[in-house]
């Protein structure tokens, strides 16, 4: 065990569209956010990598 835990999303779509819903309790409807939110839990999980 790292300590890490992954985040599980759930996509649920109804009459309004689309929605994700993520294990930490995060939640949206704009994939561009949940990307954003998943890629900010990754570098904080991760040390400094070079670009």
């Amino acid at each position: 065990m790292t300590g890490h835990e992954d985040h599980i999303v759930v996509t649920e779509y109804d009459r309004h569209g689309l929605r994700w819903w993520c294990s930490c309790g995060y939640d949206t409807d704009n994939l561009k956010e949940l990307r954003n939110h998943l890629n900010r839990k990754e570098d904080h999980d991760r040390p400094m990598r070079e670009q």
